[in-house]
């Protein structure tokens, strides 16, 4: 199993700590459009975040998912947000035991 720092070292070495943060609203009726824009956003790795937000490396492998994405989305009359962003801590490398810690207790729970 990976830890959490080997994750951080993971997404440091192939990203530079740089991540995008999507937002997403998809009318909840028909189903099958949410539906479509979820299986799209497992399908490039994307973490969910909860209420809509979803998270992944700032990679190129990952461009043509988004893109996807936020064409499923506004064909069915949602919208997507799009935030980039950097793990302050990542680009300082300062990290003190208890972040680790309450970091590598957040990673669990998002693989439970």
């Amino acid at each position: 199993m990976a830890t959490l720092s080997n994750v951080i070292r993971g997404v440091t070495e192939n990203a530079a700590g740089r991540w995008v943060v999507l937002v997403v609203r998809v009318p909840a009726v028909p189903s099958r459009h949410r539906v479509a824009v979820w299986r799209e956003l497992r399908r490039i790795g994307a973490l969910s975040l909860g209420q809509g937000s979803w998270a992944m490396p700032d990679v190129p492998a990952v461009a043509e998912g988004i893109t996807r994405v936020i064409e499923l989305a506004e064909r069915d009359e949602g919208e997507v947000v799009v935030l980039k962003a950097t793990g302050q801590e990542i680009g300082k490398g300062k990290f003190i035991l208890a972040e680790l810690e309450e970091e590598e207790y957040s990673l669990e729970r998002l693989r439970r």
